[in-house]
């Protein structure tokens, strides 16, 4: 006992000196109540944009939705190719008149 009463401030200072060390140590470890805040904001920020993000069903109602423009589109197409062939039925008939004119203006001269 004599011992330790005689190295007791000693033991005390190393003991204060190491708690310090251990103390800073943890500070540089482990994050700060404003580092936790700030985090915590940032999160929010992302978990908010990921709300604005489309869902699963937006997502396929997007799909339907360009299937039916799809089909829309290629009957479109077909409608089209019906109409140009009425197109030059039509031009071959009225080059066809403009031919008899033609002949019929050059027999009258």
């Amino acid at each position: 006992m004599n011992k330790f009463m005689e190295y007791w401030p000693a033991l005390a200072f190393g003991f204060n000196f190491l708690l310090g060390w251990l103390i800073l140590t943890a500070k540089k470890h482990f994050a700060s109540k404003e580092d936790v805040a700030l985090l915590e904001r940032r999160v929010d920020k992302v978990e908010a944009a990921f709300e604005q993000l489309p869902k699963r069903d937006d997502i396929t109602g997007l799909r339907v939705a360009l299937a039916e423009v799809n089909g829309t589109i290629l009957e479109t197409r077909s409608d089209m190719r019906g109409l140009r062939s009425l197109v030059e039925r039509t031009e071959n008939a009225v080059t066809r008149h403009e031919q008899i004119f033609s002949d019929a203006a050059r027999r009258l001269k």
